[in-house]
């Protein structure tokens, strides 16, 4: 599984892509650079849009938990996948 963002570096909005072939929910969390999580994601897409503009710039992580995948995923196959994205307002 692979996350990708854009823009990134970003000055507010970030489009993620990700695999969801089954349209599964998805679950995702942002959280910033001292670990502190700032919000939550569900989606059944393979595609999201991230608002990142009430925040000040740095860095901020954006984690997939497919522990919460709910069908269609083997148990080794659970893992957290983040990436790092850079607001720069």
């Amino acid at each position: 599984g692979v996350l990708n963002t854009t823009p990134n570096p970003t000055n507010g909005i970030v489009t993620v892509d990700f695999e969801n072939i089954n349209n599964q929910y998805v679950h995702l969390h942002l959280m910033d650079n001292n670990g502190i999580k700032l919000t939550d994601y569900l989606t059944k897409n393979s595609e999201l849009d991230i608002d990142l503009s009430q925040y000040p710039s740095g860095t901020y992580h954006l984690y997939f938990d497919s522990r919460f995948v709910e069908q269609g995923c083997n148990p080794e196959d659970v893992e957290m996948i983040s990436t790092k994205i850079i607001l720069n307002k």
